[in-house]
C-alpha cells in the first residue's frame, strides 16, 4: 500500500507566524487561512471588542516568551511554539485560528483563573 500524502506540514523555511490551509471540518467553531495567523487574529479582536484589550495583555504578559526584549519583534508574547502547540491540543491542527468568541472565552477564563490562584493560600 503506498504511504498517505501528509497535509498541513510546517516546514521550518515557511514563518512560523504564517497559518497554513486545513482541510478538516470544524463545524465553524475555528477558521482557518493562509494569510492570517493566530496573532493577528488577537489584534484584530482588540479592535473589534476593546473590552478584551485588559484580557489580552494579560495573556500576553502571562505566556510571554523568555528573554522576549532580545529578539525582534521584541513584544511580550508567547512563543510560536507554545501557540501552535496550544492550538493542536485544543483543535488538533497546529494551524487552527479559533474564532472571536472562543479568544474571548478563552481569555476570560485564564483571567479567571489567575485571580482564583492568587486567593488560594499556600500550602
Amino acid at each position: 500500500m503506498a504511504p498517505t500524502p501528509v497535509k498541513n506540514v510546517v516546514l521550518d523555511v515557511v514563518p512560523s507566524y504564517i497559518s497554513m490551509n486545513s482541510t478538516r471540518p470544524l463545524g465553524g467553531a475555528c477558521r482557518e487561512t493562509k494569510e492570517e495567523s493566530l496573532y493577528l487574529t488577537m489584534a484584530a479582536l482588540a479592535f473589534r471588542r476593546p473590552r478584551t484589550i485588559p484580557y489580552l495583555l494579560q495573556a500576553a504578559w502571562a505566556f510571554r516568551a523568555r528573554a522576549w526584549y532580545l529578539l525582534p519583534p521584541f513584544l511580550p508574547v508567547p512563543p510560536q511554539s507554545y501557540m501552535r502547540w496550544r492550538m493542536e491540543t485544543a483543535y488538533g491542527d497546529p494551524s487552527a485560528v479559533p474564532n472571536d468568541d472562543e479568544i474571548e472565552r478563552y481569555l476570560r477564563w485564564t483571567s479567571r483563573m489567575r485571580a482564583e490562584m492568587k486567593r488560594m493560600p499556600d500550602v
